[in-house]
């Protein structure tokens, strides 16, 4: 392993030593990995072949590939400069290599790089895909680095934005080959927190396993939100997210909260549907910051979600717990402008579908005013139709998040 390689395991998965050094995000989590580079250099082949590696790894003396062991997320710190030979007309071939790899479950992490302070910086594979989770660099005091590459990418044409979101990458101190210790800057210091926060949070909710696009909206959402006064490519640098920070710098700990089934209970039941029968209130869930957000359905049947002061007068009020829903048959009913009713269903992905109901249940309760959970750690338990149940949370940008939970009924 070089020096570098070391260096970004130890942020991972590194522990404590005799002289109680602390560098790991995530000490308990097993490693595997894939050599991509000669001497600091790979090439387009070598990428995509660790790419296609991972999916379904095999011994280094050979053999059939395992499925069953392909990583929950890889940390890519590194690029693919033109040197190496990547460019426009080849980018797809490491794309699609990447797609897959994600798509079979696994959430790929990858450094910016440190091309800054300019903006359109994140300019080389891997970090320039959609698909990858890419990352900028912090300072200890929650600035930019200088040298963290900004986006937005415009190396392919797309003007996609980027970094998704950033970390510390500044004199980050973690072991080196030799036994000993060292401190390096770069955006390769920043995307191991990431990958090491993703091993917490599988670890907090097992059933986030293979759930990429939750495991990422949980991270973005739970972020730290940091905005600049650089602007790139027509988004301004004071937007949430943004081609400086992305969606912020990480917060291990709001993200593991969020996560967590533990933090859920209590619960209050409810048996039967619920009508809320005002079209001008709806379910009303508060953020970890203590913001209030109302759903809402109009009148296509679209949740809208609505930053609001405080809940209606007369409302149902779940404190300090959440509220299960204990039949799926039995959900909350909102009223649309134009009088239409609409069943809030779960989909058996965690996605909320509002249905339109042309007849209302016999057995319901009618309520005026909103149904609010109280709590930023709490939410509303649904059951989907193949049986799984979810947590719906609000984040502080006003996303419903749908965490995997345990069905108590």
């Amino acid at each position: 392993m070089t020096t570098i390689t070391v260096h970004t395991m130890g942020t991972m998965v590194g522990g404590v030593d005799n002289n109680n050094n602390e560098i790991g995000v995530a000490p308990g989590a097993k490693w595997i990995g894939c050599r991509n580079m000669e001497n600091g250099y790979g090439t387009l082949t070598t990428y995509v072949e660790c790419f296609e590696w991972f999916l379904a790894p095999y011994p280094v003396s050979g053999g059939s590939g395992d499925p069953t062991k392909m990583p929950h997320v890889i940390n890519n710190s590194w690029g693919c400069p033109t040197i190496e030979g990547c460019n426009s007309t080849n980018f797809a071939t490491m794309e699609a290599a990447l797609n897959n790899l994600r798509n079979a479950g696994c959430v790929i992490v990858v450094s910016a790089g440190n091309g800054g302070p300019n903006c359109s910086t994140v300019d080389d594979p891997a970090a320039i895909f959609d698909g990858s989770f890419s990352v900028g660099a912090t300072d200890s005091a929650n600035g930019i680095a200088n040298f963290s590459s900004r986006g937005a990418v415009t190396v392919d044409g797309s003007n996609r934005p980027k970094p998704n979101i950033s970390a510390p990458g500044v004199n980050i101190r973690s072991c080196i080959k030799d036994g000993t210790f060292a401190n390096y800057n770069g955006t390769s210091m920043a995307g191991p927190h990431v990958a090491g926060l993703v091993a917490l949070l599988i670890s907090a909710n097992p059933q986030l396993a293979g759930e990429v696009d939750k495991i990422e909206d949980i991270i973005e959402q739970t972020a730290l939100h940091l905005t600049s006064t650089q602007s790139c490519n027509g988004t301004s640098g004071s937007s949430i997210p943004n081609n400086t920070f992305g969606y912020g710098r990480i917060h291990a700990l709001a993200a593991v909260n969020m996560a967590n089934p533990a933090n859920y209970p209590p619960y209050a039941n409810l048996e039967n549907h619920v009508l809320i029968s005002n079209p001008q209130n709806g379910i009303v869930l508060v953020s970890p910051n203590n913001s209030n957000f109302r759903i809402q359905v109009n009148n296509s049947g679209q949740l809208v979600i609505t930053n609001i002061t405080n809940h209606a007068a007369g409302s149902i009020l779940i404190e300090e717990g959440s509220l299960n829903i204990i039949y799926s048959t039995a959900l909350p009913i909102l009223k649309s402008p134009n009088n239409s009713y609409w069943k809030i269903n779960i989909e058996n992905d965690g996605t909320l579908s509002p249905e339109l109901m042309n007849i209302l249940p016999p057995n319901m309760e009618i309520q005026n005013g909103d149904l609010k959970v109280s709590s930023g750690s709490k939410g509303l338990l649904l059951r989907s139709p193949d049986g799984t149940c979810f947590l719906n949370h609000i984040s502080n940008l006003g996303k419903i998040l749908c965490m995997p939970a345990t069905c108590l009924n």
